[in-house]
């Protein structure tokens, strides 16, 4: 058997099912997940899955192994962050036991933090001819401690350029830590042409900025030089 055509299968199927995740499907993708137990899509489907039939922790299980998978795709990974946290909520709310992630739980339980940062992107004007609609702008922001993952990401089109956002824990990436979690961290940006959340060669990239969180200052990244 291979897992990728087991849950080719069972996609077809739920769409043949007009979205329903029935018992086949589920079926399919419980064999696809015993011959790989990190197939994205499968984990994806399953977490939809165990959510319809109202096993949320069950749900939350699948979307958490299905994280790591996504680390090349910041929005994707925001997505299914705010998808974790919501399903967490009401999970909690029906008094079901969240087991092996206190962080998200903890998350919510705590008060909103005033952490953001504003930032401003601009482009160099010797650059602004080589900048199309189409490409795509990442803003990041990266621990400054340990492997220095993003903490935080925002993605734009490239078009709007110049630019101000923000950066808060909305934009958060991992479960296990927020923006405000830090008290300093490292602001930079590119422009992918392909879309690409990882820096390739020849994308115009920004200087890298520490920025203490405390600010309220406005922080300018300049896209000035490429990759």
């Amino acid at each position: 058997d291979d897992a990728e055509v087991l849950v080719g299968y069972a996609d077809a199927l739920a769409m043949l099912e007009g979205g329903t995740l029935n018992d086949r499907v589920t079926a399919l993708l419980d064999r696809a997940l015993k011959i790989d137990p990190e197939q994205p899509q499968a984990l994806w489907l399953a977490g939809m899955a165990a959510e319809a039939r109202g096993d949320l922790p069950g749900a939350l299980e699948h979307w958490h192994r299905l994280k790591p998978a996504l680390h090349a795709d910041p929005q994707a990974q925001s997505e299914l962050q705010a998808l974790i946290d919501r399903v967490t909520e009401l999970a909690i709310s029906r008094g079901l036991a969240v087991k092996d992630h206190p962080q998200t739980v903890q998350r919510l339980n705590r008060p909103a933090a005033p952490v953001t940062l504003t930032v401003r992107i601009e482009i160099a004007p010797a650059l602004a001819t080589q900048i199309e609609s189409s490409h795509t702008l990442y803003v990041y922001a990266r621990s400054n401690t340990g492997d220095r993952m993003p903490v935080a990401a925002v993605r734009r089109s490239a078009g709007e350029l110049p630019l101000e956002l923000v950066l808060d824990d909305r934009s958060s990436l991992m479960g296990t830590s927020v923006l405000s979690d830090y008290n300093t961290v490292t602001l930079s940006a590119h422009i992918s042409r392909t879309g690409d959340a990882i820096r390739q060669p020849g994308d115009l990239v920004s200087e890298s900025i520490p920025v203490d969180l405390t600010t309220t200052d406005t922080i300018t990244l300049m896209i000035g030089q490429a990759d």
